[in-house]
């Protein structure tokens, strides 16, 4: 039976370890995110990690942090991999890796980027309004350079430090739109119902990405890779990804 929290993981790899921890070792930054991904937990990406890991026979070690900061250590150099990392190569060179030092699994999902707004009020159905007033940005998404490149030129945005904490600034009137993954929404509306007064398109998506593992390029990592690539096959035969 496979583990149900990020905890059990961890001593479960670094149970294999030996009192002198080996160079094959990879160590793997995992991006905390409350509800989906956090140190205990049943969560999405939690299951997600495990079913993908279950039966690999090297060694590895795991932390979380907040996204921003997972996404910095593993920039420079501070961890092997990435655990949710986006395909998008500029994501990575944008930081200082140069093309070709680091490598993706297959996709384990595809993200998007939605626009809330207040209850009672219209949906943004087109990139022309967001310009409809201050944007908040969820933390969780972590790229804001990114997210900027979709906006109206001149648009003020603000940084929330977490999902519920942008909704509470539309309810404030000091936010008319927030910028959020929908699975993170959705995985709020299994919590808590009264999210779901928020107005959301049905169709149209700010930004989109593939949700992958990244790791740099060393020998450790690509057979880690190599097995992840086949679970992610073996798990999307079996309908449990996407």
């Amino acid at each position: 039976m496979l583990a149900n929290t990020l905890v059990a993981l961890m001593l479960g790899s670094t149970s294999v370890l030996s009192e002198d921890e080996q160079p094959s070792d990879i160590s793997i930054i995992g991006t905390r995110i409350v509800g989906l991904f956090e140190d205990r937990g049943d969560h999405y990406y939690n299951r997600i990690f495990t079913q993908l890991v279950d039966g690999y026979d090297g060694a590895f070690t795991i932390t979380l942090s907040p996204i921003r900061r997972a996404s910095l250590i593993f920039s420079t150099g501070g961890a092997d991999c990435l655990f949710i990392g986006t395909s998008r190569v500029a994501a990575y060179t944008n930081h200082g890796l140069p093309l070709g030092d680091f490598i993706f699994t297959k996709p384990i999902n595809v993200t998007k980027i939605k626009a809330y707004t207040a209850a009672g009020t219209a949906p943004i159905e087109s990139f022309e309004e967001l310009s409809r007033g201050v944007i908040t940005v969820d933390g969780g998404i972590g790229d804001d350079e990114q997210i900027h490149t979709h906006l109206p030129a001149g648009t003020k945005t603000i940084v929330s430090p977490s999902l519920k904490h942008g909704f509470k600034m539309l309810d404030l009137g000091r936010t008319s739109i927030l910028l959020a993954f929908a699975l993170d929404v959705k995985q709020l509306l299994k919590q808590d119902q009264s999210y779901a007064k928020y107005s959301v398109s049905k169709v149209f998506v700010v930004d989109s990405s593939e949700g992958v593992v990244v790791c740099r390029r060393f020998p450790r990592t690509l057979k880690f890779i190599e097995y992840l690539n086949d679970q992610i096959e073996n798990l999307k035969k079996n309908n449990i990804l996407p």
